[in-house]
C-alpha cells in the first residue's frame, strides 16, 4: 500500500479546520460583542527570524470601537509578548488580579488583536 500524497493529507487536514472556523463564527462562543475575523492567520510578527507560530484556526478578534493599530498579525510589530484581556462587553481588563474586574473571555495581542486565549 502506498503512502498518501501530500495534497491528500493536506486536504483531509483542511476539512476539519475549515468546519471548526465556520463553527467558531456561528456558535455562541461566550465572546459577547467580540467577533472573530473570518481570515486565517499564518504567523505572528513581521520579522522573518522572530515570527511566532500560530495554531491553525486562531483568528483576530474584533472589538467594537477599538481598531487595531496593525491590520494583520503577519505585519505585527509587538515586541512585548503580553496580551490584554477583554470581557464579553469588549471592555479591556488591564489588571486581571483586580477583584472588581470582569472575567476576561479573550486574551488579545495589543497591536493586532490576535487571539492568544
Amino acid at each position: 500500500m502506498s503512502a498518501p500524497s501530500l495534497p491528500d493529507v493536506l486536504g483531509r487536514a483542511a476539512g476539519p479546520a475549515s468546519s471548526r472556523r465556520l463553527a467558531d463564527t456561528t456558535a455562541d462562543d461566550g465572546l459577547g460583542v467580540l467577533r472573530r475575523r473570518d481570515e486565517p492567520v499564518r504567523w505572528h510578527g513581521r520579522d522573518a527570524t522572530a515570527r511566532e507560530y500560530v495554531h491553525p484556526g486562531r483568528t483576530v478578534i474584533e472589538v467594537p470601537n477599538r481598531p487595531w493599530p496593525i491590520g494583520r498579525p503577519e505585519d505585527c510589530d509587538d515586541q512585548t509578548s503580553t496580551g490584554l484581556w477583554f470581557d464579553a462587553t469588549g471592555t479591556p481588563q488591564p489588571n486581571p488580579d483586580n477583584r472588581r474586574a470582569s472575567d476576561g473571555v479573550a486574551l488579545l495581542c495589543r497591536r493586532c488583536g490576535l487571539d492568544c486565549t
